[in-house]
């Protein structure tokens, strides 16, 4: 019995591992058609917020322009993993420009291992983030109204907009 449970627990810790390393595609299509947005990104407060103590600490009708705040320091680059025409895009474009690169699908694990040593800003190895539950595409949404819906897709910030890059530009 003792025997049964320790597999148990090992099948279990097999399966969490796995899913940590190939994580379960997120459903973006690819498509390498050119097209840009840019985006004002501002806001309007609905209601006056107020603090702890009932003070007002932003007026509705404040005017919030995230970029101006807090410019971007990085972009990022929205790719299939599993494509290799999108990798190398992201690599190339990613040496030229601030980018961290965000997959959709694949395993950012194995890209790890596989560019383990290859140059990046100053580095030995080229980070891969993947985009857990649609955290970042579902914010991207919520708050600003930007359906990602194709990859590869570069968000980089020009001037007091968001420019979004769809497909892959020459």
């Amino acid at each position: 019995a003792a025997l049964i449970a320790l597999q148990v627990k090992f099948d279990i810790f097999g399966k969490t591992i796995d899913a940590i390393k190939n994580p379960v595609p997120l459903g973006i299509k690819s498509n390498y058609s050119p097209r840009m947005e840019l985006r004002d990104l501002r806001f309007t407060i609905p209601q006056d917020y107020r603090n702890e103590t009932g003070q007002i600490v932003v007026k509705k009708g404040t005017v919030v322009e995230p970029l101006k705040i807090q410019p971007l320091t990085s972009g990022l680059i929205f790719i299939d993993g599993r494509d290799q025409r999108q990798i190398d895009y992201a690599i190339k474009r990613g040496r030229k420009e601030p980018l961290k690169i965000v997959l959709t699908a694949g395993s950012p694990y194995e890209l790890r291992v596989r560019y383990k040593d290859a140059e990046w800003r100053g580095g030995k190895t080229i980070p891969f983030y993947f985009d857990q539950k649609k955290m970042i595409i579902s914010s991207l949404q919520r708050l600003y109204g930007i359906d990602l819906n194709s990859v590869p897709a570069v968000l980089t910030q020009r001037g007091e907009r968001l420019a979004i890059e769809y497909g892959v530009s020459q």
